[in-house]
């Protein structure tokens, strides 16, 4: 291991952690490297002995990267499979050509094939922060801000539980919670953080994962239709009648079937040319759990609708409520809401914050028998 640059007392000194506030939020899964600079002093240390390796007044922009075994730090080489940065001010990432400032640490992890896995390790509460401005416009009411608020907390600590024995808990994109570091905080958003503070939702003393979506068309989803949960009241979906008025309320997407065919077709599941599309199967919520698929020579394939909407893309079939028909070479959907419809309604929640219910009642209305109370422990 190079040595070069440790000394004894860091310039940076190490935030007490709490077991129970930390999450680690995975920003790049697989990064040959990354670009990283420090606003004030920094301290990079060996976790895994709780070693300094390096320390400084401040970092200028840096190439973290991997030289075979070695992390390596501008010129400098360390044989260790985790390195820990940590500043007293912010840390600067480059991240797809923007730079992102970051609360708390940034871990980085050697992968086994020669990347660098990039976890950002910070209190849940500046993890909200920088959550909430992606998720519900900073322009609405503070009631359905604040809903959103205890809604993301919740299911970023269920995931903290989940995920304890990986190497992360959430990641920064679509599939956790959309996160984007101090760069995201809004003062409105960030009010309704600290409104909200260690508030959660518990479900007979459990965490509840309190997902939620942008429209859900009039009914929300069952959780067990989508994700494999125990018996949960308060996601077994409920009518709402507060999200007409979404953009998203209804949609249309014409799609060709060639398109269709080439984003379904995969080695275990061979497809020919598509003569039809119909479907076979609804849920208690309207939306799709099975369709067919007619081929050539009058082959057919089942797929779910889950699998379906995901191999054709979220973003184009936006829920799993839909008609379909074909027109020539197209298939054409007419659906409503916007996502997987399990939890809060997001416009469902706009709706009745403006409508004068507050943010507790937006929670009992989408999550029914959960409890709004503090994180035991926080």
């Amino acid at each position: 291991m190079s040595l070069t640059g440790i000394s004894c007392v860091p310039l940076v000194a190490m935030r007490p952690r709490s077991p129970v506030a930390d999450v680690r939020v995975a920003l790049l899964k697989h990064a040959p490297e990354v670009m990283v600079e420090t606003r004030g002093g920094y301290t990079i240390l060996d976790p895994a002995g709780n070693k300094v390796l390096s320390e400084g007044r401040r970092l200028p922009e840096t190439r973290f990267s991997l030289d075979g075994h070695y992390i390596t730090v501008g010129p400098k080489r360390f044989d260790v499979e985790h390195l820990r940065l940590s500043a007293s001010r912010e840390i600067v990432l480059s991240l797809n050509g923007m730079k992102r400032r970051f609360r708390g640490d940034i871990d980085f992890i050697r992968n086994p094939e020669g990347t660098l896995l990039v976890v950002n390790r910070l209190d849940v509460e500046d993890y909200i922060r920088g959550v909430l401005y992606h998720e519900i416009s900073h322009r609405w009411p503070m009631a359905a801000m604040k809903a959103q608020a205890v809604a993301a907390r919740s299911y970023a600590l269920y995931q903290k539980k989940a995920n304890a024995h990986k190497r992360y808990d959430l990641t920064s994109d679509i599939y956790s919670q959309v996160y984007g570091g101090k760069t995201s905080e809004k003062y409105r958003t960030n009010l309704a953080v600290e409104r909200t503070r260690g508030e959660v939702l518990m479900f007979r003393g459990r965490l509840v994962p309190a997902y939620f979506h942008s429209t859900c068309g009039g009914h929300t989803e069952n959780v067990t239709e989508l994700w494999t949960h125990p018996d949960l009241p308060p996601l077994k979906g409920v009518p709402c009648r507060f999200c007409f008025h979404s953009p998203h309320y209804y949609w249309e997407r014409k799609i060709s079937l060639a398109d269709i065919r080439e984003k379904l077709n995969t080695p275990s599941r061979p497809v020919k040319k598509i003569n039809d599309i119909y479907i076979t199967g609804r849920n208690a919520s309207g939306r799709i759990r099975t369709l067919k698929i007619v081929q050539k020579n009058d082959a057919v394939i089942t797929v779910s609708g889950k699998d379906f909407r995901q191999a054709i893309g979220p973003n184009l079939i936006k829920s799993n409520n839909y008609r379909v028909h074909l027109a020539g070479d197209s298939a054409v959907f007419n659906g409503k809401g916007w996502g997987h419809g399990v939890g809060l309604c997001q416009w469902g929640a706009q709706k009745m914050a403006q409508q004068g219910y507050d943010y507790r009642a937006i929670l009992e209305y989408y999550y029914p028998h959960a409890v709004v109370m503090p994180y035991p422990g926080s």
